[in-house]
């Protein structure tokens, strides 16, 4: 019989698309005795449904075509990262691996930052040495 650790790496094998048919029975077996697994499962489910706006069509019984269904969106959607700040009338550029996002002129505004610095420090050892 399947603990929960297995159910969950079965979950994951589902997810990436490599879960054979006994995988596939095995998995739904537990998640019938087991009320957690279940649980999590449907909570994936809704989650992808919500987020993707995607549905499966026979939810356990037809997994690996919503599985593909998900991955075909998915870099769609990251190719349409790209937003404009309310502040900036330049584009936001965001990784299409889902990384963090960062402005065109971050390195410039960095070194803006650090001028100001410089420049703060600079004056208040001048003025420091002026007073001595």
């Amino acid at each position: 019989m399947m603990n929960c650790d297995d159910a969950q790496a079965i979950v994951s094998s589902w997810i990436k698309g490599d879960l054979d048919d006994p995988g596939l029975r095995e998995l739904k077996a537990h998640m019938d005795g087991c009320q957690d697994c279940a649980l999590r499962y449907r909570s994936l489910v809704l989650l992808m449904e919500r987020d993707l706006g995607l549905r499966p069509k026979g939810r356990e019984e037809d997994m690996g075509a919503f599985v593909n269904s998900v991955m075909a969106v998915l870099p769609d959607r990251a190719a349409t990262r790209r937003r404009r700040s309310r502040f900036l009338p330049f584009p936001i550029i965001g990784s299409s691996a889902g990384g963090s996002r960062h402005s065109v002129f971050t390195p410039i505004l960095g070194l803006a930052a650090a001028a100001l610095f410089v420049l703060g420090l600079s004056l208040g050892i001048f003025f420091t040495k002026l007073n001595n």
